[in-house]
């Protein structure tokens, strides 16, 4: 039996800006393509995302086009739901409520459905401000079991 310790194996090597030069026109060419994702454009340079977001931070005029192209992707990718929404997704619907319908009541509340003391049982739902008000008006405020 031997003393020696097994060599550790070595790390393997993963590139970084020092190994390959990233120039400018690298980077806004890939802009697009990668929709913005430091990843996908590191990748495509073949250097490190974290190479790629030091470049980006020394140039303030490269970080707004990958913002831009961010802000883009993000309209397509929300005109797509409001269209499957507006098509009649009922799940998509109420997200869309949830999220932009506050201003006009539109709200997620839990209720207690259930005093047992050994039992909790909360249920979410999703309330028209507008209509729960009209509708206590006319029977008196909703009171829940005792």
């Amino acid at each position: 039996m031997s003393d020696e310790k097994p060599a550790k194996p070595k790390k393997p090597h993963r590139g970084g800006a020092h190994d390959k030069q990233i120039t400018r026109e690298c980077v806004i060419a890939n802009i697009g393509p990668m929709l913005g994702n430091m990843t996908g454009i590191a990748l495509a340079l073949g250097v490190s995302r974290q190479a790629v977001s030091k470049f980006v931070a020394k140039h303030p005029d490269i970080a707004q086009l990958v913002e831009d192209e961010k802000e883009r992707v993000l309209d397509l990718i929300e005109r797509s739901f409001v269209k499957e929404a507006m098509d009649g997704c009922l799940t998509r619907q109420i997200f869309y409520l949830k999220c932009h319908g506050k201003h006009r009541g539109w709200v997620e509340q839990e209720r207690q459905t259930s005093a047992e003391p050994a039992r909790l049982i909360v249920e979410t739902v999703v309330v028209d401000k507008r209509t729960e008000a009209a509708a206590q008006t006319q029977s008196g405020p909703e009171r829940l079991p005792a």
